[in-house]
């Protein structure tokens, strides 16, 4: 069945916020959707929860539990590998919709600049931990940027979580799932690569949580993650290019943070070292000293 929106929504072992997203789903004004739910769940409570919730609703949904679970994000790439909309609406599983006006108002901002593939607005991001919500927004100089060159997102992600966004479906641009902590980024990048024209909604439109022990980001926060991962997403985007001053003082920063002790220590860790690799061994002989 054709719909216009497809929501999708990655699940893994949490209910409690959960709930709040599928409840602000169902209260939104614009009711031509479908829920998609792919569930990496290891006990059957989100089986359950969906069962109350939607089973006798008059709407479009389906919900699948993997034998295996996939991980994140092969199992964002999952849930929207069976969409049928117009628009994908990727929605974590602990993020709700803050308004009843929420999704009317991304489909009326892809429908009325047809140019844009790719819309995102500001969020209210809520600390679970200490009970303290505050906006998060970008600032007039990073959407400047942004329309020039979507690497301003490598060090500076202003777009915020995955929940903030929403674009045209598009099978060939899906989440590298060789990346889990910067997976986010990396396809914004590639989606703005492809078509620099984007939408952006001023308004609060979706709740971010934050501080979540079983969230993706509180376990990437490690040295193998960190290092690993930016030096695979700086091969992947500048392909070897020399890295412009705040690459080098970023990278340096990295490296003295982790205490990398060699360019032998990435490749132990199973990652890529970043080229051009004298470059950045350079940079690992400066990290040793003070940081910038």
């Amino acid at each position: 069945m054709k719909v216009k929106v497809s929501i999708c929504i990655p699940c893994f072992n949490q209910t409690e916020f959960l709930r709040r997203n599928l409840e602000s789903i169902l209260n939104q004004d614009f009711t031509d959707y479908e829920i998609i739910m792919s569930d990496d769940s290891t006990s059957g409570d989100v089986e359950a929860l969906v069962t109350e919730l939607l089973a006798n609703k008059k709407l479009v949904y389906s919900y699948s539990r993997n034998k295996v679970p996939l991980g994140s994000p092969a199992n964002w790439n999952h849930a929207i590998s069976q969409a049928q909309g117009d628009y994908i609406k990727i929605m974590h599983h602990d993020d709700w919709f803050s308004k009843r006006t929420s999704l009317s108002a991304f489909v009326r901002a892809l429908d009325e600049n047809v140019q844009s593939d790719f819309v995102f607005c500001d969020s209210e991001v809520y600390d679970v931990q200490n009970k303290t919500s505050r906006v998060a927004k970008p600032s007039d100089d990073f959407l400047s940027k942004l329309q020039k060159d979507s690497t301003v997102l490598f060090m500076n992600n202003q777009i915020g979580a995955p929940s903030a966004m929403m674009f045209r479906a598009n099978k060939t641009i899906t989440f590298d799932e060789k990346i889990s902590y910067l997976v986010d980024i990396d396809f914004y990048m590639r989606s703005l690569n492809a078509n620099p024209t984007y939408s952006y909604i001023h308004e609060s439109l979706i709740v971010n949580t934050t501080n979540l022990p079983t969230q993706v980001t509180a376990a990437s926060v490690n040295k193998k993650i960190q290092i690993g991962e930016y030096c695979y997403l700086y091969n992947k985007t500048f392909a070897g290019e020399f890295p412009k001053r705040e690459y080098r003082i970023f990278f340096r920063n990295l490296f003295s943070w982790y205490q990398l002790g060699s360019f032998h220590e990435i490749s132990e860790m199973g990652s890529e070292t970043p080229k051009p690799e004298w470059i950045f061994r350079w940079l690992l002989f400066l990290s040793r000293f003070k940081a910038a």
